[in-house]
């Protein structure tokens, strides 16, 4: 039982089961469900806090107890959405439901092919949590209960970083899925161990989680040790031509042209003059000063 105070509930938790919602997979044989508050509180950016309520499969998945998971996870929605809904006397749901549709590594493997951003991941290592959301009101002056449409609305859902995995060394991203797999990924962001992506459309998400591979840092799309490489042929391609020049390329200075800009003491001999030269110079001097 639920009773509403404004932008705020309380509830007394029960464990019940209810028949599944609709939804484009078919989901697993009815597990018992976690009933969360629902409607919670208003951020400080103004959106409306709906916490989630879970059948035990989905709790499992993640390896949470049930309020440390009910604490982590929760969906976001402008008022005005809120507002078109619902009454004084409604709340809603976030539900999320396990689904018996198994995401295989070939779908993974042909979802990211050809995507840089996570081709650099290997399928059979992907953690996968395969999920039926929806979102449900229950309004108590009608004493009805049921699914709604977010018609277009965009939402933000969040959920914990599954607690038998380390967030560094996984990168996490949210997908739709149907029967023929995943058929597209979602704006998804980790900020302090919580997973938040966005969707317009509740139904069938699968939560992935791709194993780093070592020396991989998130968001650089490239791995570091390949990095270093580059850097380091760069490096060492600079060098190969600078010494080309030097010993190669470059062509000396000609000894007259440089005695011709100036007298001859002005012209070191570290620049290369040949002695030949200095000594032909001195002999014009003599021949001039006898003449």
């Amino acid at each position: 039982p639920t009773t509403s105070r404004g932008s705020t509930t309380k509830t007394v938790k029960t464990t019940t089961t209810i028949e599944k919602t609709a939804a484009p997979t078919s989901a697993k044989a009815t597990l018992p469900i976690v009933w969360g508050p629902g409607t919670t509180s208003v951020t400080p950016e103004g959106l409306i806090a709906i916490n989630l309520s879970f059948d035990t499969g989905v709790l499992n998945a993640f390896n949470y107890s049930s309020k440390d998971f009910e604490s982590r996870s929760r969906m976001l929605v402008s008022s005005e959405f809120y507002k078109s809904i619902t009454d004084s006397t409604s709340v809603l749901y976030l539900l999320a439901q396990s689904s018996d549709m198994e995401i295989t590594d070939q779908q993974i493997s042909e979802a990211i092919s050809g995507k840089s951003k996570y081709s650099l991941f290997h399928p059979e290592e992907t953690l996968r949590i395969p999920m039926n959301l929806s979102l449900v009101i229950n309004n108590k002056s009608l004493n009805t209960v049921g699914p709604v449409s977010l018609d277009g609305e965009e939402a933000v859902v969040e959920l914990p970083v599954p607690k038998s995995v380390k967030a560094s060394k996984y990168t996490f991203v949210a997908a739709e899925f149907g029967k023929d797999g995943i058929t597209s990924f979602l704006d998804t962001s980790v900020e302090d161990g919580i997973i938040k992506f966005k969707t317009k459309n509740l139904s069938s998400v699968v939560l992935l989680g791709f194993k780093n591979p070592v020396g991989y840092r998130s968001g650089s799309k490239i791995l570091t040790p390949s990095l270093i490489m580059i850097i380091i042929g760069l490096v060492l391609l600079a060098s190969a031509f600078v010494l080309l020049y030097i010993f190669f390329l470059r062509k000396p200075r000609e000894g007259a042209e440089i005695l011709d800009s100036g007298d001859s003491k002005s012209a070191p001999l570290a620049d290369g003059v040949p002695l030949g030269v200095l000594l032909n110079k001195d002999n014009d001097n003599e021949e001039d000063l006898t003449k």
